[in-house]
């Protein structure tokens, strides 16, 4: 699915149909200064989404396009962290499991759902890793309770 629409894409307002997505919170504006920078780049990627925090922006897209949205030796990610003055991470979109290791650069030792709340307790190895933040970051990813436990 295309976050907004060519038209979009290529001027700086938004039309009437990706106004409304927007006020809907379909999307978000960094999901628009995204994809707008990648049309502007000519990566020729396309996303799921976009994740905004503190220090990162997270890009998560599929297995085919994370190879575009880097580029020969970063170039591309390079140029997307600088139209959006934030370092870019893209993820490629897995299981859960394969993507949390990957954007908090940790060993999973499990994942366990604890009942009834549906919060998902992430079991890692201790590292120098901040478990509130991490937990944080998780939540704001996959729209879910998460629990970082270090064992």
């Amino acid at each position: 699915m295309q976050v907004i629409c060519n038209v979009c894409l290529q001027s700086d307002i938004l039309c009437k149909g990706c106004g409304n997505r927007l006020k809907a919170r379909e999307i978000t504006g960094t999901e628009i200064s995204a994809a707008r920078a990648v049309h502007k780049l000519g990566i020729g990627a396309k996303f799921s989404h976009v994740i905004d925090t503190e220090k990162d922006i997270f890009v998560i897209a599929s297995a085919a396009d994370v190879p575009k949205f880097i580029g020969t030796s970063g170039k591309n990610v390079k140029k997307l962290s600088s139209a959006l003055g934030k370092n870019v991470r893209v993820v490629e979109k897995s299981e859960e499991r394969t993507m949390i290791e990957k954007i908090l650069g940790v060993h999973v030792i499990g994942v366990n759902v604890a009942y009834p709340g549906e919060i998902r307790k992430i079991r890692i190895h201790k590292k120098r890793i901040n478990a509130e933040e991490a937990s944080r970051l998780l939540e704001k990813i996959f729209n879910r309770r998460y629990e970082v436990v270090m064992e």
